[in-house]
């Protein structure tokens, strides 16, 4: 039998008692790398709590460990791995809850999705016969607006496809009905192949059926709430092509390509998109090891280390392991005195020291913590408000240009799913496609023209600006103000500021209408009665949208 050195014997037992005393006996003498070590051990492997700290972010879909090599390992190849991109969508979720960075990039997604939309039908003014199947092509569009509910769609798909790459939604007539529905990744999948230039979408006959047993409801008498089986279920919120799949036993159900529509961002002419906050996670992770690392090392700091430290001849003569039941002894020996109102012990002869020790622990350093801050701000599109000079989350300004951009992307494909569907709609009903009109999703808050030559006026009538014009430009056109200004040169306008926002809508009664600058401002409202100041509509005895102040 091969001879032991002392060294391969680093025997140390560590406790914590319930006032937070760690009490640590050894047989060696321990260095001070090692003492922190056996310190931050002990504190961060217990917690009254159960509460346990951790650097990793557990995935609820899996059993792994999220690292930053593991980061990069799923961004290889990452567009055209749907096991990958569903771990990163899981991975995201946890992130826009937990990390205020990406929390509030996604918050400011959402609140600036506007649900407002317009359709353009061509005019033919010299052809009664065709003005008239414009109308009534108008009338049936109208009509499938409101059946898909396009601003619910709206609503729900840009900041979906932001935060998770993908979209995938699918155009189904129900009796005279039409309902847009919602697969997610892994029920649905994209295969390899196009169709009339449109990716063709599968869905995993395996995955849904699992998915649907477990959502079966069932009363106290064990019958369904909603449908007796999976058939019937399948059979009534489903396509066609899916309830023939599971007649037929089919792994898969191919989806027909014209009522599908994938939208995507960031997927790099590949199968699956990639959310933009994927770029924030590796800062953002990094940023969490050092917060968990400073808040056990703050914790170990603040704690009462006792080290009892025994006699090494314990070992015997040829370190043949002597000595750990009088290690054990001596430990208990010391918690029992210690968990007494008065310390009082009576050492074994083989103690050779018992000492207090302060725990000598590193906090990372402030410059690092800046670095990977102000790597996950440039992913995500953040910067500083130039305030007081100090950079806190409070602080942080979301640029709205590059969202917008990113909004504007999402919102130009669900305008070609909404033409494609469009088509068929107007095909149902017997009306030449050639009448399906343009939609134009809008991607900011953007307000009519007559609202916006109403606010206007109001800056005219209240002494704000001289005067205003509309300039044509193809589009809806351009509103030129000429600014009013003071004897000094000074601007007549001194602030404004928008109150109400797409996501964050503003209404107020006629008896809580706000006063601004107590009265020397103005508030200008949308109203039953059209828009006006705050002094017209307590006058008209009506309340609406708070659109801005002015002062």
């Amino acid at each position: 039998m091969a001879r032991k050195k002392k060294e391969d014997f680093d025997v140390v037992t560590a406790s914590q008692t319930d006032d937070g005393t760690v009490v640590i006996t050894s047989l060696n003498e321990l260095s001070e790398e090692r003492m922190n070590n056996v310190i931050r051990n002990a504190v961060a492997s217990y917690d009254p709590e159960n509460k346990q700290y951790s650097t990793y972010l557990k995935i609820s879909a899996s059993s792994e460990t999220l690292t930053v090599d593991r980061i990069d390992e799923l961004a290889r190849g990452l567009q055209s791995s749907l096991t990958n991109v569903q771990t990163v969508n899981g991975i995201i979720r946890n992130y826009i809850n937990k990390d205020d960075l990406i929390g509030i990039t996604y918050d400011a997604i959402e609140a600036n999705v506007n649900t407002e939309f317009k359709c353009s039908f061509a005019q033919f003014p010299e052809q009664r016969n065709k003005t008239k199947q414009v109308n009534y092509a108008r009338e049936v569009i109208d009509d499938f607006n409101t059946q898909i509910n396009v601003r619910s769609l709206l609503r729900a798909a840009i900041p979906m496809t932001y935060a998770e790459g993908t979209y995938i939604t699918y155009l189904r007539q129900k009796d005279e009905n039409y309902i847009v529905d919602y697969y997610p990744l892994g029920i649905a999948e994209i295969s390899d192949y196009l169709s009339n230039g449109q990716p063709v979408v599968l869905i995993n006959m395996s995955k849904l059926k699992s998915a649907l047993s477990k959502s079966m409801l069932k009363d106290k008498k064990n019958k369904a709430l909603f449908f007796e089986n999976q058939e019937t279920e399948i059979q009534n919120n489903y396509p066609d092509e899916v309830y023939q799949a599971f007649k037929n036993g089919d792994t898969y159900a191919k989806l027909d390509v014209d009522h599908c529509g994938v939208i995507r961002i960031g997927n790099m002419g590949q199968k699956y998109g990639v959310s933009p906050l994927f770029r924030a996670l590796r800062p953002a992770l990094m940023l969490e090891t050092f917060d968990t690392s400073d808040r056990v090392n703050a914790k170990a700091k603040a704690k009462k280390i006792i080290w009892q430290q025994l006699d090494p001849a314990l070992m015997g003569p040829n370190n043949d392991k002597k000595g750990f039941s009088e290690q054990v002894t001596a430990h208990d020996n010391l918690l029992r005195a210690w968990k007494q109102n008065t310390v009082l012990v009576t050492t074994a002869p083989y103690v050779k020291d018992i000492k207090y020790v302060e725990p000598k622990v590193e906090m990372t350093n402030i410059e690092t913590v800046k670095q990977y801050r102000n790597r996950e701000m440039a992913a995500l599109g953040i910067s500083f408000l130039n305030t007081d000079g100090q950079q806190t989350v409070s602080t942080a300004k979301v640029s709205l240009d590059q969202l917008m951009k990113n909004i504007g992307k999402i919102a130009e494909q669900i305008e070609d799913v909404l033409k494609r569907w469009y088509r068929i709609r107007l095909e149902d009903a017997g009306v030449d496609p050639m009448y399906c009109p343009d939609v134009k999703v809008s991607t900011t808050e953007m307000m009519g023209m007559e609202m916006k030559k109403a606010i206007a006026q109001i800056l005219v009538d209240e002494g704000y600006i001289k005067s205003f014009k509309v300039v044509e430009d193809g589009k809806q056109g351009i509103i030129e103000m000429d600014l009013k200004y003071g004897p000094n040169k000074s601007s007549v306008i001194t602030g404004i500021r928008r109150v109400s926002k797409p996501g964050l809508r503003i209404y107020t009664n006629c008896e809580d209408m706000p006063k601004v600058m107590k009265g020397l401002g103005v508030a200008i409202l949308s109203t039953s009665k059209g828009v006006m100041t705050d002094r017209a509509a307590r006058k008209a005895n009506v309340g609406g949208e708070v659109l801005a102040f002015i002062w």
